[in-house]
């Protein structure tokens, strides 16, 4: 929450919604790279998987570069010197794009590497099918009364022994 309220208030206000704007552009341009370069390693790895769709192979070359092209060229300078959020510099919000990234990265490694081993538990998916056919996976954890109140408790069993 903290760090929305400095994106929305630290710009002056006149650049604020242009700049939040791109900020949220560039990290989706970020993915979309991601996305198109995972779609080519599952047809080199995986190249007979039933898929529900296709993608015409050139036309995804064709997105990839243009891709490519957009994560490039906020980085070059633009010719009459200043970016489209004037008293910022051009590539702020390449910056903060790439640091919002970066640490839903981290969070993740967190949430889903770091804390188990430290408390000993497991991240376990299991596949559930809704109503409508769509099969969804859901994560639990293999502590049974894992939750923030769980890891509390958890925390507080270990703080609590004597050293003698």
């Amino acid at each position: 929450m903290w760090f929305q309220v400095i994106v929305i208030i630290g710009p002056p206000p006149a650049v604020a919604y242009p700049f939040i704007l791109d900020i949220e552009g560039y990290p989706q341009q970020i993915i979309n790279f991601f996305i198109v370069i995972a779609l080519f390693w599952l047809r080199w790895k995986k190249p007979n998987a039933a898929r529900p769709f296709k993608v015409w192979w050139p036309l995804a070359v064709f997105f990839l570069i243009a891709t490519a092209f957009l994560l490039v060229a906020p980085f070059l300078k633009p010719a009459n010197g200043v970016g489209d959020t004037p008293p910022l510099p051009y590539y702020l919000y390449c910056l903060v794009g790439i640091a919002i990234l970066s640490f839903g990265v981290l969070y993740w490694a967190a949430w889903r590497v770091l804390l188990p081993k430290a408390f000993g538990y497991e991240l376990v998916p299991r596949k559930e099918r809704l109503d409508d056919g769509t099969v969804v996976t859901l994560v639990s954890s293999s502590l049974s009364c894992f939750g923030f109140l769980g890891l509390l408790r958890h925390l507080f069993k270990f703080s609590n022994k004597k050293i003698s």
